[in-house]
């Protein structure tokens, strides 16, 4: 079966334990797909604005090298860097389908165009849930800054398909999608008690997540 994703709200426990345990396919919806690319252009006008606006990894540089601006020329060939694995992760796999729920999770940061990705990086994650293998993701030394060194080998190998442009790169490496899909596992998968092992918690706290998010964002951009 394939399951629909328009808004974040579309992911949840139920669309975890379909996808990810059930291996259902997901599918953005148009509606989606317009919202990201409304959205994007909107992010792109943004750092186009004199003062230019400070955002780590677009108009700077990234980790020790975060205080130095990129000038105007710099910041596409910032962009296009790949995201290999040259993480220090180690361990046995995750299981696989640990690694898809971080994929769907890591769409919630898409569908509502607060990543200011590109619609074809939506797709590219998406298609990587139709049922092809899943890529190696080590479970142990994940000790690193935020989840990189987990996310940079689950995208490591989509990223070189592409000619990375502004803020494709972060949209895939940055975000905990590999926390929410570790408290779902933890959760367990859902039954007919939705509220057996706090999965009913859990679903609330992620609706309280995506208001607090949206509300913020509306702030930010004086809506």
């Amino acid at each position: 079966m394939t399951t629909i994703l328009t808004t974040r709200e579309d992911i949840n426990l139920s669309s975890v334990f379909r996808v990810a345990w059930k291996k259902d396919t997901v599918q953005i919806s148009g509606k989606a797909l317009q919202r990201i690319a409304e959205s994007r252009a909107s992010f792109l006008r943004l750092i186009e604005t004199d003062p230019v606006p400070v955002i780590y990894g677009v108009t700077t540089a990234m980790g020790e090298l975060a205080s130095r601006r990129l000038e105007l020329g710099e910041r596409d060939r910032h962009a296009r860097i790949k995201a290999f694995a040259a993480a220090t992760s180690f361990g046995e796999p995750l299981p696989d389908r640990v690694v898809r729920a971080i994929v769907l999770a890591r769409l919630t940061n898409f569908l509502e165009g607060n990543a200011a990705t590109t619609p074809r990086m939506a797709l590219a994650v998406a298609a990587m849930l139709d049922g092809g293998p899943m890529p190696m993701v080590p479970s142990c030394g994940q000790g690193g800054a935020g989840e990189i060194l987990a996310l940079y080998p689950l995208f490591a190998e989509l990223s070189t398909r592409f000619d990375l442009e502004i803020k494709e790169r972060g949209s895939l490496i940055n975000g905990s999608p590999c926390a929410a899909a570790g408290r779902c596992r933890l959760g367990g998968a859902p039954s007919r008690s939705p509220c057996r092992k706090g999965l009913c918690a859990f679903d609330r706290s992620v609706s309280r997540a995506a208001r607090t998010l949206r509300s913020g964002a509306r702030r930010a951009l004086g809506r």
